[in-house]
């Protein structure tokens, strides 16, 4: 669902469960000098190079802005305040005329994975991004959200959002998440 209710926003509370039930680390350990993680979903060599940014532009309780998702300790990290671009590429995107409550940047930290998939690795950062995105449908409609994937993404507005080296950690992936619109029944259906 592309349309959200802004008259009743997603609220902090709701975005926190969504994130704790999609994307947080469940166990984290150390191996010979790698981190190897346990998420609510599968990944190939438990890499889980997968990173969520969310990009806030209507939650009550949480000032609009760029956030990083930290798995770890379960909160949000201010990531910048330069979101213009991003929520407006996402609105184009999703054809609407209003920018997303929330936009969701999934953004892969290559070296994770290329350690143990060289080759083959976007591919598998690629597949892992449609698991994630599975997931958070899922999760996101038991919780009665509205939330659609898009197509495209500004991964250039994205780096300069963040200031990351896009070679190192870089947008795979979007999607946007808000409150489910108010419907109306006036055809007795």
């Amino acid at each position: 669902m592309r349309e959200h209710d802004d008259g009743h926003p997603l609220t902090a509370a709701q975005l926190g469960h969504f994130l704790f039930r999609c994307a947080r680390n469940r166990w984290l350990v150390q191996r010979n000098g790698s981190e190897y993680l346990s998420r609510p979903y599968p990944a190939g060599g438990s890499a889980y190079e997968l990173e969520i940014y969310p990009v806030v532009r209507n939650v009550a309780g949480l000032d609009p802005g760029l956030y990083h998702y930290d798995p770890q300790d379960h909160m949000l990290r201010r990531a910048g305040e330069r979101t213009g671009e991003l929520l407006a590429h996402a609105a184009v995107v999703a054809g609407t005329e209003r920018q997303p409550q929330v936009l969701l940047v999934i953004a892969a930290r290559f070296g994770r994975v290329m350690r143990t998939y060289r080759g083959m690795s976007y591919a598998l950062i690629l597949k892992h991004v449609g698991v994630v995105q599975q997931v958070m449908y899922t999760v996101a409609t038991a919780m009665g959200l509205a939330v659609c994937a898009l197509g495209d993404g500004d991964a250039t507005a994205f780096a300069d959002a963040t200031g990351l080296d896009p070679m190192s950690e870089a947008s795979v992936g979007e999607l946007v998440l808000g409150s489910r619109p108010a419907r109306t029944n006036a055809g007795g259906v």
